[in-house]
């Protein structure tokens, strides 16, 4: 009995140590996943005010997308990602700028450019894209 007790706060006693120290190895979430997150944010806010019947607007500045520290070297480092992210700067700009004509088509380009960029570079994050999609 006195080796079950014993044994039983042991493991208490590790539980409650390793609740309370943070893993050593937790890697931090790169500059270039915030600065998706906050893409990703602001396209589905644009999206809301697109089916709204609103221009969308947008203050951001998403050109540090170019320099941006991913959290996989290799992705930013893929031949394609400079271009890819280039088209979605030219697509976001394009979508700022459009008439309320073209606001829909604009938006669609836009979202076009992350899949693209997703599909050639990184595709983890297409499921989540597929929510910016305006449907019909």
């Amino acid at each position: 009995m006195k080796i079950l007790i014993t044994t039983w706060w042991i493991v208490l006693l590790m539980l409650v140590m390793s609740a309370t120290h943070p893993k050593q190895d937790a890697n931090p979430e790169s500059e270039l996943t915030l600065l998706m997150r906050e893409m990703f944010d602001d396209a589905m806010r644009m999206k809301k005010e697109i089916l709204r019947g609103e221009h969308p607007t947008s203050e951001k500045d998403f050109s540090s997308i170019l320099t941006a520290q991913a959290s996989v070297a290799s992705k930013t480092e893929h031949k394609r990602f400079p271009e890819l992210a280039a088209a979605y700067l030219a697509a976001f700009e394009a979508l700022k700028a459009a008439d309320s004509h073209h606001v829909r088509l604009q938006y669609t380009q836009m979202v076009e450019s992350c899949m693209n960029c997703h599909s050639a570079v990184c595709p983890g994050p297409k499921m989540r894209i597929q929510y910016l999609y305006i449907k019909e």
